[in-house]
């Protein structure tokens, strides 16, 4: 007889106004989007021919990098919480950074549903949420003499 483990609950997902958070498309459950070849094809073309017409991302409709460049909010963005936190955007995107670290952490964020950030940005969107938002350590709780929790 097959046993089914126990389903772990899973955090809510954690909007916070004013923080972009990253949104990956796919379906429920991980369930497929696109349920035939073709249109999964066409939808890549079409990415690709838009990629192709707009080399640069401030050229792209839907992204933020023209309001933050230009310093005006737009239909897509409010620019004033994230030019406050990189002051010259332009400076802020020609950055060198990890890469590969960098996209590792926002992949094992998305399984998991928690946000990216430094402890102490953790720290700051936990107080501003009343939410635990920094990973805890697995396992049961630890109870002390008494039998509370601790």
């Amino acid at each position: 007889m097959l046993r089914r483990r126990p389903a772990i609950a899973r955090l809510a997902r954690v909007v916070i106004p004013g923080i972009p958070h990253h949104v990956t498309q796919r379906g429920n459950g991980r369930g497929r989007t696109f349920f035939e070849d073709g249109d999964y094809a066409l939808y890549l073309d079409l990415l690709a021919a838009a990629a192709a017409e707009r080399a640069q991302t401030e050229d792209w409709a839907w992204s933020s990098v023209r309001a933050h460049l230009s310093r005006t909010d737009d239909h897509v963005v409010r620019v004033a919480p994230g030019l406050a936190r990189t002051g010259d955007f332009a400076s802020f995107l020609g950055e060198e950074f990890d890469e590969a670290l960098t996209y590792a952490a926002l992949r094992r964020a998305e399984s998991v549903g928690r946000p990216v950030g430094s402890a102490d940005w953790l720290e700051e969107m936990a107080a501003r949420t009343g939410r635990v938002l920094a990973a805890r350590k697995r396992g049961p709780v630890a109870r002390n003499e008494k039998g509370d929790s601790q």
